[in-house]
């Protein structure tokens, strides 16, 4: 997570950046002070925690990286990441298939709900 911290830093100074961590109230006051603008980073087993602190945010963009992380459409992960409401998505992997196509499903199911109808079709 500070990784991107220090990404935002560097080439979009201008933006305001903050890594959600922290006790769960205090992840809870920085997720609803976000302004528009704001980015707000965390990881996939905080947002699994917090996800009911998202669900009222219509985001702008959402990135999700590492995207093999939600390979399994049924982990909490992809189920938690996939509840976000965004105009724009973005899945970034270096590795979108390691065992079969439906590792690929979940990540695009994620990026374009619904587009390719339900898992099982």
């Amino acid at each position: 997570m500070y990784n991107w911290l220090d990404e935002f830093d560097t080439f979009a100074p201008g933006l305001r950046a903050e890594v959600v961590n922290g006790a769960p109230n205090e992840r809870q006051a920085m997720i609803e002070s976000l302004s528009d603008g704001g980015v707000l980073i965390t990881s996939y087993p905080l947002i699994r925690r917090d996800i009911a602190c998202y669900e009222a945010i219509s985001f702008h963009t959402v990135f999700i990286d590492e995207a093999q992380f939600i390979k399994n459409a049924s982990s909490q992960n992809a189920q938690s990441v996939k509840l976000l409401k965004a105009e724009h998505r973005f899945a970034l992997t270096g590795t979108p298939i390691e065992n079969s196509l439906s590792e690929l499903w979940s990540i695009f199911d994620f990026i374009m709900p619904y587009y390719l109808l339900s898992h099982a079709r």
